[in-house]
């Protein structure tokens, strides 16, 4: 019963994508547009409302402020230590659907750290030449 659903739904049911495989995505949008955009309602299709950004060196505790909600990014992944990432927490509800290790020589928004938007306004553009912070990724609504 199990393996025939399996099958009905690999034939006809649209599989989200992965952390890695959006990462993929976001890099390749970003690379296509002579590395000036990103629209991650394109590069992540699933069931998300609003993607939180989350900077380098971030808490669980700053994590959960951002969210509104407790997550434990500490267990899943790195950015506690890593400052060669973003990581991008794409939520439904109170639930993060997918979450992101995002390389930021990829696309680096992590002059967003702890801003949430909306599906609808998750669209990003390169500022090289920022009031603050660091050349980066910024929204195409604040542009």
């Amino acid at each position: 019963m199990l393996a025939s659903a399996a099958l009905m739904c690999a034939a006809g049911c649209e599989r989200p994508l992965a952390g890695g495989e959006i990462s993929h995505e976001i890099a390749k949008q970003f690379e296509l547009s002579g590395r000036r955009s990103v629209d991650l309602a394109k590069a992540a299709p699933g069931p998300w409302e609003k993607v939180c950004i989350i900077g380098p060196y971030m808490d669980n505790t700053g994590v959960s402020a951002t969210l509104g909600f407790e997550w434990d990014s500490r267990s899943k992944t790195s950015i506690l230590t890593n400052d060669s990432i973003s990581l991008l927490l794409f939520v439904r509800g109170n639930q993060v659907v997918e979450y992101v290790e995002h390389p930021r020589k990829h696309g680096d928004f992590s002059n967003l750290n702890t801003r949430c938007f909306a599906r609808e306004k998750a669209l990003f553009m390169q500022d090289q030449a920022p009031a603050a912070g660091w050349p980066g990724l910024i929204p195409k609504h604040d542009a």
